[in-house]
């Protein structure tokens, strides 16, 4: 005989009540990671430091702002916290609300599975303009643009168009090097 399976959905507000760090995944809790290494800190500072400067230097008519380390409500079962983030859209609220227009995440051991998987389907379906995942481990990142709520690779040394008249220029040798 089979054992009925109980699985407690949970939604955004029991998750403002709860201690530590967590995400909600479709109503499913899950822990974060410990706190991050010091080259995968590195590595996320110096994302959202260069992405920082350019939109500071020249601004988006969209007032896009790269943030680090932010919550972003999906919906009321899933809220996420990628490594960074460009927002061009002003939050509202205690979260992020809408879909960022690129989400960067650092490859860990105990992400990458989640980060390649899990999140990659979810920033795809959501509409996240461009993904891009970095990993310290070899110094090496994929970059991904949606189309069709399906990320497609493209150069990860190239310009990234937010809106119209905003761009912003990464290269993977000025993040590792």
């Amino acid at each position: 005989m089979t054992k009925p399976k109980f699985i407690p959905e949970y939604t955004v507000a029991d998750y403002r009540l709860w201690d530590g760090d967590w995400e909600l995944w479709n109503g499913i809790p899950v822990a974060m990671s410990p706190s991050p290494n010091f080259r995968h800190q590195r590595v996320s500072l110096k994302i959202a430091a260069t992405l920082d400067n350019q939109l500071v230097v020249k601004p988006c008519a969209g007032g896009c702002v790269a943030v680090y380390e932010i919550d972003w409500q999906v919906d009321q079962t899933t809220v996420v916290r990628p490594d960074v983030m460009v927002l061009c859209e002003e939050p509202v609220g205690d979260f992020v609300e809408s879909p960022p227009t690129l989400i960067a995440e650092i490859l860990s051991p105990s992400t990458r599975k989640k980060d390649l998987t899990a999140k990659r389907e979810l920033y795809a379906t959501e509409g996240v303009k461009y993904y891009l995942i970095f990993d310290p481990d070899d110094n090496s990142a994929q970059f991904f643009q949606v189309e069709e709520e399906t990320y497609r690779l493209i150069p990860n040394s190239i310009e990234l168009r937010l809106d119209d008249d905003c761009v912003v220029y990464l290269k993977v040798d000025d993040i590792f090097g």
